[in-house]
């Protein structure tokens, strides 16, 4: 029979790990949800360029005119033209003061591309942060970071006892029950601390436990971590 200290010791384990993967599954519904709502808005490059064409808009010529009378936007760059030659490159210079010249300068922000664009691939700078700070919550639950050369141990000695979660591999567990809840519900289950909010309906492919490693590896609270663990502080 088995010992009772040992079957409560276990069961104090299995109830710490589920309140850690409850507490991962809210972080991450809210950083799913809050992800979901930036992509809809317009980025803060986006906002500037749209605030500057109201601005000018709302601006009376002669304001425009009175504070910049000296200056010439330049709204074409040609590099072959003589700096000097002001017949070369008079048709590329537009007098800031002339009456058509805010109608130049609204078109051309209209047709500004943030530099975003032209990245290649989705830019997971923010998601990132944001996953590394649910891990590092995680963390102070009491849970190591990672498992390390552990989880490599136990697929080579099946028989030996389970290895401990980690904060990573509880992140990675949260982030698979929230993805299979919606894939095969359409939404989420609003259960523990979810109730109360209305159920998550998209959820993006769940990264491995070795990504999560990676990105809070990388992150500047891995890198804090790394020091104190060289220094012997936990």
């Amino acid at each position: 029979m088995r010992d009772p200290t040992v079957r409560a010791t276990a069961a104090a384990e299995a109830k710490r790990v589920k309140d850690a993967i409850d507490e991962a599954r809210y972080r991450l519904f809210s950083m799913f949800r809050w992800l979901c709502q930036d992509k809809k808005n317009p980025n803060r490059y986006e906002y500037v360029v749209s605030l500057c064409i109201r601005l000018l808009n709302d601006t009376e010529d002669d304001k425009i005119r009175k504070a910049d009378q000296r200056r010439v936007y330049y709204r074409y760059r040609r590099n072959s033209a003589a700096p000097d030659n002001l017949e070369e490159i008079k048709d590329f210079l537009t007098p800031i003061h002339s009456p058509d010249a805010r109608n130049k300068i609204i078109s051309d922000l209209q047709q500004v591309v943030s530099p975003q664009g032209s990245r290649p691939g989705p830019d997971n700078t923010l998601r990132d942060l944001m996953i590394a700070d649910i891990i590092e919550n995680i963390r102070h639950c009491g849970f190591d970071p990672t498992r390390g050369d552990e989880a490599r141990w136990r697929e080579l000695d099946p028989l030996k006892s389970s290895v401990p979660q980690s904060a990573c591999s509880i992140v990675a567990m949260a982030w698979r029950q929230l993805e299979s809840e919606v894939r095969k519900n359409k939404e989420s289950e609003c259960t523990g601390l979810l109730k109360g909010f209305a159920p998550l309906k998209s959820c993006p492919k769940p990264l491995s436990e070795r990504s999560l490693q990676r990105i809070w590896g990388q992150s500047e609270w891995g890198a804090l971590h790394g020091q104190m663990k060289a220094r012997g502080i936990r």
